[in-house]
């Protein structure tokens, strides 16, 4: 009997680890801390590790965002009980982060009104340098905001370390130019972007990417719209897409002859000299061709308007509310 017994139990014995090697063979887990995301970190503070760029640097930017922030008709300083919160997000190479304003209570908002407008700056620029001419409108809606930083100061990494190889901006930086380093598009820009809309529980997006960043906004639409499509509307404000970059190629490939069918946007166009409102012109075409609704084109004719007109000058400002109107009556109806 006592043998009888022993050998079940180590038969038992067999069984359970044969079943603990058999899970340790599987090739891939259900379990959603293998997603690709899963390494993407949240935080109120700097995410500590050996991401890059170095604290310095991030200092650096964001006390240089402070002061865009204050500087602003929104802010007196930063003490105002209005003022935006700052959240860092980090994956295993970079580190960054964003301002954020959320309206009153937002964590008790229905599904539908939990709205957010994401700012996406220009080549060099600081996140919060236009922060408030979107948060002045949109809080009057109700609708939060959040300026990503994807800028990050430098051209290379810190300790003279280049920066890895990729596209880390829209242009392809060559060596010598300053502000070179960007967040790469596709491994950090969009899945950061996924990762706060996670965070802070939204549910429909108004994408703004000015100058540089608006072929960012558009390859990052794109995503969403093949991901969790929250984004509703995308303002394309004052750039461009060349016709030999890998995104342009991508879609002029694509056998679905619109890959961006029922993408609402608002394009905004420069008319400062002759080649830069044709390149602006010809993106929105090529855009509208793939299916783009184009819900309203704004074109700032010569007028001693500079580079940025829809956001710097209040000669625009009615067309900054008129974008406003447009996405809150896209997502109310």
């Amino acid at each position: 009997m006592i043998a009888k017994t022993s050998a079940k139990y180590i038969l038992l014995i067999f069984f359970l680890i044969s079943l603990l090697l058999s899970c340790d063979d599987k090739p891939t887990s259900t379990n959603p801390e293998d997603n690709s995301e899963s390494s993407i970190i949240i935080s109120p503070e700097m995410p500590p590790g050996d991401t890059y760029p170095e604290s310095e640097i991030l200092d650096i930017l964001i006390y240089q965002s402070h002061v865009q922030l204050i500087s602003s008709s929104c802010y007196s300083d930063s003490s105002d009980p209005n003022y935006p919160e700052i959240i860092f997000i980090a994956n295993n190479v970079v580190k960054t982060f964003a301002f954020v304003w959320l309206p009153e209570n937002w964590h008790n908002f229905s599904n539908k009104d939990k709205r957010m407008i994401i700012h996406l700056h220009g080549h060099c620029g600081i996140g919060t340098k236009h922060f408030c001419k979107w948060c002045e409108l949109a809080n009057e809606r109700n609708i939060a905001v959040l300026s990503l930083q994807y800028w990050m100061g430098e051209d290379e990494w810190g300790d003279g370390n280049p920066k890895p190889d990729g596209d880390y901006s829209y242009y392809i930086t060559g060596p010598g130019q300053t502000c070179g380093w960007h967040l790469n598009i596709e491994t950090d820009i969009y899945p950061f972007i996924d990762k706060l809309m996670e965070y802070y529980d939204v549910h429909s997006v108004m994408l703004h990417g000015f100058s540089m960043a608006a072929a960012t906004s558009v390859i990052v639409d794109y995503r969403d719209k093949h991901n969790r499509d929250i984004i509703d509307f995308t303002v394309f404000n004052a750039g461009h897409i060349d016709s030999n970059h890998y995104f342009y190629q991508e879609i002029e490939s694509n056998p679905d002859g619109g890959p961006f069918r029922n993408e609402n946007y608002f394009f905004f166009l420069e008319n400062i000299d002759a080649n830069t409102y044709a390149q602006q012109s010809s993106t929105r075409e090529f855009l509208i061709n793939k299916g783009v609704t184009d819900i309203e084109t704004v074109i700032a004719e010569d007028g001693g308007y500079q580079h940025g007109a829809l956001l710097n000058n209040e000669d625009f400002l009615p067309v900054r509310e008129r974008i406003i109107s447009l996405y809150d009556s896209l997502t109310t109806n």
